[in-house]
């Protein structure tokens, strides 16, 4: 689809809403003016988005537009599968004297939005820590078994129940140690046995052995079938992955973000004696070097370390700068020699022109050269 041209009301730089979105939502604001057909529609594809507003920027696009759809700018609605977008008050923003054909469905013709799968309050025991989770997910059999894939410990289903999360979480907030992990308090044992008929029996376990995940049985499963791999399913919509702390918790290796110069920055020991042994000014290295970092906006996990770089490439280009120099030079004195040859031979003739001595007219008559 094609750009219209449109135009921009004043009051465009006078919404209060506008004013306080990020710049991407202010500018998409703009362009989807200029995409919209003559009804205020058009394609919201992130990747169409992307492409003709915010190209090198994967994720601008849908979060542009989700900023602008949280304050009612526009409308998302999908058809057949594709995703478009209806300005909001479109008669407010532009007048079309003559609309042409509609380039996109109207949003009339909208598909409803797919219902989701219930979800259900669970409660896992840690084994060894005896720390209880108190989560929501639509399969708490399979979040019980995505927990103890990443547990050192046996973890247990414990309870179900329909009511909130929030509300269970409000409920038991004195209980809490963090995330989504409570003490066992009375209050919360009680709360448990009255959810689960086999309390204190675990409704279903779930623990890795030799990499392997065991799901131990559910009440009701054959006593010949003590237990069943766990099901090879898709993760469920629960996104917490919260777990209890390990007996002996190991650090994430991870690396340092980036960051800026810091104020206190200064050289170190090592810094003045490669300087001092490479015949540099320390402390003018130091402030040049600030000074692009900080132009630049560089960004750099150590700072000593980029410096130690910094200071190898002055040698270099010091080195590579005296080497020209001696080629230039080298020519300057060339030139020097050869205009010195020039003015000396200039000054030659001029003194031979001087010192020649006129022939005596007797002379010139004899040989028949005057009168």
């Amino acid at each position: 689809m094609t750009g219209r041209i449109r135009t921009i009301k004043p009051e465009w730089l006078d919404d209060e809403r506008l004013a306080f979105l990020p710049s991407p939502a202010r500018v998409l604001s703009v362009a989807l003016l200029l995409l919209s057909d003559d009804y205020g529609r058009g394609r919201a594809g992130g990747k169409f988005l992307t492409s003709r507003v915010f190209m090198g920027e994967p994720k601008a696009g849908d979060k542009a537009l989700a900023d602008l759809e949280s304050i009612g700018y526009v409308r998302r609605y999908v058809v057949r599968g594709q995703t478009y977008f209806q300005v909001c008050n479109w008669e407010k923003h532009q007048r079309v004297d003559k609309p042409g054909k509609p380039r996109v469905p109207p949003p009339e013709d909208a598909e409803p939005p797919p219902e989701k799968a219930p979800r259900s309050s669970y409660f896992i025991r840690a084994d060894s820590t005896n720390l209880v989770k108190v989560g929501a997910s639509i399969d708490p059999v399979r979040r019980l078994t995505d927990l103890a894939e990443c547990s050192p410990e046996a973890m247990h289903l414990m309870a179900v129940t329909t009511e909130a999360e929030a509300d269970l979480h409000q409920e038991f907030t004195e209980a809490r140690v963090h995330g989504e992990w409570f003490r066992a308090t009375e209050a919360l044992v009680a709360k448990m046995a009255s959810l689960s008929p086999v309390y204190p029996e675990p409704l279903a376990t779930s623990r890795y052995e030799k990499g392997k995940r065991i799901l131990a049985k559910l009440p009701g499963d054959d006593e010949n079938n003590p237990g069943n791999p766990a099901p090879d399913l898709d993760l469920d919509l629960d996104p917490d992955h919260d777990l209890p702390p390990p007996a002996n918790p190991k650090k994430p290796k991870r690396r340092s973000p980036k960051i800026p110069i810091p104020d206190d920055w200064a050289p170190g020991p090592e810094h003045a004696k490669r300087a001092s042994e490479n015949g540099l000014s320390l402390s003018l290295e130091a402030t040049k070097f600030r000074a692009h970092a900080e132009a630049q906006d560089r960004r750099a996990v150590r700072w000593g370390a980029a410096f130690t770089t910094w200071l190898a490439n002055a040698v270099t280009y010091r080195q590579e700068r005296g080497g020209m120099a001696a080629a230039v030079k080298q020519d300057d004195d060339l030139d020097r020699r050869v205009e010195k040859r020039e003015a000396d031979f200039r000054r030659s003739r001029e003194d031979d022109q001087r010192k020649a001595v006129p022939m005596p007219l007797d002379f010139m008559k004899s040989i028949g050269g005057g009168k």
